[in-house]
C-alpha cells in the first residue's frame, strides 16, 4: 500500500502529460471528430476493448443524432482523464462519465449532470463497487495479497475499494492498474494476482456473458451502493440544447442503452447532489493518505 501511495504522489503529474499529450492529438484532429457547426460531440468513458468503442456506442450516438436532429459524433479516449480534458477545453459537448470522472470534470470543466443511468443488476440508478478474489486460493486476508485496480479516476475500480483497504489498515503487496474492468477480471481469471477490483455491473455481466464461471470467484468485499454513471454536458452549453439532451437520453429505447454492453437499461433524472457520496469518499481518501 506505501508502495502505492509513494507511485501516485511522485507520479501526480504523470496524468497531466497524459491528458497533455491526448489533448495535442485532439488538437491536431488525430482524436476529434471533424465538429461542425451542426454537430455536437458525444465522449464515452475508456471502452473495456478500445475497438468496441464505435460498435458499442453507435447505435447511442445514431439515436441522440436522430432526436436531436443535429449530427452526434463519438470522440474516442484512452483514460477518465481525456474524457474530463475534451470537455473542458471544448473538444467535446457531452460525456458519459463515471462518478469519481464526473467530480473531476464538475471540478476541472464545470459540468454539469443532466441525466444518470439505471443499471440492469439492480433495477435502480446505484451499483456497488467490489473486490473479488479466485475461488481456488482461499483468499481469507488480502494482507499481502497482490491486487488489481482498474484506473485511477474510476469509482468503483479504485476510489471506493482503495479507501476501504486504507481505512482497514491492509498492507497488500503488489499493486497496480489495470486499465478497464475486464482488464482487471482477466488479471484475476489468469492467475496474475490474488484479487481484483471491478464494478457489480460489470461482474454480473462477465458472468452473463461466460467469462467468469459461478463459482470461479469470491466476492472479499462490497460496497454500500454508489450512484451510478452520469450524463454531463458542458458548462457553457445553451439551456435549450441541453434540455434537448436531456430529454433524448431519458427517451432512449432500452434496447439501444442495452447495446453498449455496460450493464445500463435507460436513463433516469439525475442532479449533482446525488454525487455529494463521492464527494465524502473522496474527501475521506485524502484525508488518509
Amino acid at each position: 500500500m506505501q508502495r502505492l501511495k509513494d507511485w501516485l504522489g511522485a507520479n501526480k503529474w504523470v496524468y497531466v502529460v497524459l491528458a497533455g499529450l491526448a489533448l495535442a492529438a485532439l488538437g491536431a484532429g488525430i482524436l476529434s471528430p471533424n465538429k461542425g457547426e451542426d454537430t455536437l460531440v458525444f465522449v464515452a468513458i475508456p471502452a473495456e476493448e478500445g475497438g468496441l468503442t464505435l460498435e458499442q456506442y453507435g447505435p447511442m450516438a445514431e439515436h441522440l443524432s436522430r432526436e436531436l436532429d443535429i449530427e452526434v459524433e463519438l470522440l474516442t479516449v484512452t483514460d477518465y482523464t481525456a474524457a474530463v480534458e475534451a470537455l473542458k477545453y471544448g473538444h467535446a459537448d457531452f460525456a458519459r462519465f463515471g462518478p469519481f470522472s464526473y467530480i473531476m470534470a464538475v471540478e476541472e470543466a464545470g459540468a454539469e449532470v443532466i441525466a444518470t443511468a439505471v443499471k440492469k443488476s439492480t433495477g435502480e440508478p446505484s451499483y456497488t463497487a467490489m473486490i473479488i478474489t479466485r475461488a481456488d486460493r482461499d483468499v481469507t486476508t488480502l494482507e499481502g495479497a497482490s491486487l488489481a485496480y482498474v484506473d485511477v479516476g474510476s469509482t468503483s475500480g479504485f476510489l471506493a475499494p482503495y479507501t476501504y483497504i486504507v481505512e482497514e489498515g491492509i498492507e497488500l503487496g503488489e499493486e497496480f492498474f489495470a486499465g478497464s474492468h475486464s482488464a482487471s477480471i482477466e488479471a484475476l481469471k489468469n492467475g496474475t494476482v490474488d484479487a481484483a477490483c471491478v464494478a457489480s455491473n460489470r461482474y454480473y455481466v462477465a458472468l452473463e456473458e461466460g467469462v467468469l464461471i459461478e463459482g470461479e470467484v469470491t466476492i472479499f468485499w462490497e460496497s454500500d451502493p454508489m450512484p451510478v454513471t452520469p450524463i454531463a454536458v458542458r458548462a457553457d452549453m445553451d439551456p435549450v440544447l441541453k434540455a434537448k439532451i436531456q430529454a433524448a437520453f431519458l427517451s432512449t429505447p432500452s434496447e439501444i442503452v442495452e447495446a453498449m454492453g455496460v450493464g445500463e437499461i435507460g436513463y433516469v433524472l439525475a442532479t449533482d447532489a446525488d454525487y455529494d457520496v463521492i464527494r465524502r469518499m473522496q474527501a475521506a481518501k485524502e484525508a488518509l493518505d
